[in-house]
């Protein structure tokens, strides 16, 4: 996990001493196609991307002449809020769209980020004016907010009220890159998750804010850890279910990868999840810290009657509209 990884474009992988005659068809056809069928690695992709190499160029590292070092990332995790068709979120009035709405799935293709977007955010625009009544806000929302925010007012003063240094809550930030990101390791996320609990039941007795300035990172440090609790337990769930896949290497009790599609246990009761499922998390009700993970069904794809003299006619039926 440690080790430094280069990725270098002057010389072609094994495989390819013979030309592209390795290659399976479709990629081998993929090079033709791009009018990239030529020598070396680096001149294929300025063939195919010369601004990747620009790019490259002119941060001083010249891909012909030496390796690129290349480290991984946990840069998503496919998954966000739950929304329905109008990207509206289980809140009345909240929407959300892009990547923070878990509408890709573990098979998205590239590119789809951009896409999802514009398409959610139209989608609830379109939503908001249709329902929108002028002059009335938001009944749900004001509703909730009132009702919270003396609560939340005396939580937040309470917090001001000490003197003492207070909790850093940056290390489980620090741990779920080590063991929660594209290396899981599940004996050590459930470790995480309970501190993660021990810390939320006790934040309004541990942390303290010397200034009003304070309190919106306090408030981000609670709402992170909530995030990073139910991002655990859909880890863990999937981890259990599934074992390594896709982007996830998972590790065992013993530290050793796991087979792909068996359970932490290797329990042959469990099967790998369909891949018409969706992996949804919930907290328990009234418990903002007990949350559950589970697969269930996506919903169906709509068939609807697309007749033309029947669509017409239940519009006709409708609008009052005449021919």
């Amino acid at each position: 996990m440690h080790r430094r990884v280069y990725l270098d474009y002057r010389t072609d992988p094994a495989g390819l001493e013979d030309g592209f005659h390795g290659l399976s068809g479709e990629a081998a056809g993929y090079l033709s196609a791009s009018r990239a069928a030529v020598k070396t690695p680096v001149e294929r992709l300025i063939r195919m991307n010369g601004p990747a190499y620009e790019l490259y160029r002119g941060n001083g590292i010249d891909l012909r002449a030496e390796p690129l070092e290349v480290s991984v990332c946990a840069q998503h995790h496919n998954g966000g809020l739950a929304v329905d068709v109008n990207w509206q979120t289980s809140v009345r009035g909240l929407y959300a769209a892009g990547e923070c709405a878990g509408t890709f799935g573990a098979y998205r293709p590239g590119g789809a980020a951009l896409n999802s977007t514009q398409v959610g955010s139209l989608r609830a625009a379109e939503h908001i004016a249709y329902n929108a009544k002028p002059g009335q806000p938001a009944d749900a929302l004001m509703e909730c907010a009132g009702r919270s925010a003396e609560i939340w007012i005396k939580r937040l003063g309470g917090l001001l009220l000490k003197r003492d240094a207070g909790r850093d809550y940056a290390v489980f930030s620090h741990e779920m890159s080590s063991f929660a990101s594209y290396v899981r390791d599940v004996d050590k996320m459930k470790g995480l998750a309970g501190s993660i609990k021990a810390a939320l039941s006790g934040f309004f007795n541990e942390a303290a804010a010397d200034s009003v300035g304070m309190l919106p990172d306090l408030i981000k440090s609670l709402d992170t850890m909530v995030t990073q609790l139910a991002i655990l337990s859909a880890m863990v769930k999937s981890a259990e279910t599934e074992g390594p896949h896709g982007s996830a290497l998972v590790l065992g009790g013993t530290g050793t990868p796991l087979p792909s599609g068996l359970s932490v246990k290797a329990a042959a009761s469990r099967n790998p999840r369909s891949e018409n499922s969706v992996l949804v998390t919930k907290k328990t009700e009234d418990n903002d810290i007990e949350l559950q993970s589970e697969y269930k069904p996506v919903r169906p794809l709509p068939r609807p009657d697309g007749w033309f003299e029947n669509v017409w006619r239940d519009y006709r039926e409708r609008t009052g509209a005449g021919i």
